[in-house]
């Protein structure tokens, strides 16, 4: 009698747990099938966010007037010189109109092909045209060497009215001048004087003039085996010198 008692109690146990089993399928099956809950609604600031509007920058147009050494003389290659340097350290869009021999003053018919690759090698104030029509925002320039031996009235007239005419053609340009380099070597007593005479002509046009002092003077071996021209190194310290300013001005970027 009680193993009987005991059999449906076992029994009961059983149906018991698959009525439980059963209930717990059903529940699984049934959030299976339930639909996944709708998403929170978008804050206001994130449904109505509009992505920032792309403004291209070009690059500053940059004219550059100057001698052999502002032309990469001495480099080996062009763009291993000062202003090439510049140019990709800035990623300016430069026009280089240096032209080797040539100055405020002097241009360039006899050995126009040496000294600047041409038939003739016009002078700064006849680079003018040239500069302009690249409609620059920027006009740098640089040298006065090959004038050392001009007349000091003479040369001081030209710088004078070579700046005078630049601001006329070149209203909105920024002109920045650079006083005159000289080699490794003491500089003429002209050398200073044309570098006083361009800092007081620049500035009257409203340009800047900026004094990179003699950086090839500084330390031994930065001019080239002509005795004349900066080397790589050389043209690497002039780079240096100007940059430098200009980033001081605020005309160039750090």
């Amino acid at each position: 009698m009680a193993k009987k008692k005991k059999l449906k109690l076992a029994a009961s146990w059983q149906y018991i747990g698959l009525g439980a089993l059963a209930v717990v399928t059903a529940g699984v099956v049934g959030f299976a099938f339930m639909a996944p809950p709708s998403p929170p609604p978008a804050a206001d600031s994130v449904a109505s966010y509009q992505p920032p509007t792309v403004t291209k920058v070009e690059p500053q147009r940059v004219a550059v007037i100057g001698d052999s050494y502002s032309a990469g003389a001495g480099a080996g290659d062009p763009a291993m010189g000062w202003v090439g340097r510049l140019t990709r350290n800035q990623l300016w869009d430069v026009t280089n109109l240096a032209r080797g021999g040539t100055g405020y003053s002097t241009s360039v018919t006899t050995n126009a092909q040496k000294a600047c690759a041409l038939d003739y090698c016009p002078s700064y104030p006849e680079m003018i045209a040239e500069a302009v029509k690249t409609n620059p925002t920027l006009i740098l320039v640089a040298g006065g060497r090959n004038d050392a031996l001009v007349p000091a009235a003479d040369e001081a007239e030209a710088v004078r009215t070579f700046y005078e005419t630049l601001r006329a053609e070149a209203p909105a340009a920024k002109i920045v001048a650079f006083n005159v380099l000289w080699d490794n070597r003491t500089p003429p007593e002209s050398v200073p004087a044309m570098s006083a005479v361009v800092k007081e002509s620049v500035e009257s046009v409203g340009g800047i003039y900026l004094d990179a002092q003699q950086p090839l003077a500084k330390v031994e071996g930065l001019v080239g085996s002509d005795g004349v021209h900066p080397n790589a190194a050389g043209h690497a310290a002039i780079f240096e010198a100007k940059l430098g300013l200009l980033q001081q001005s605020e005309i160039a970027v750090r």
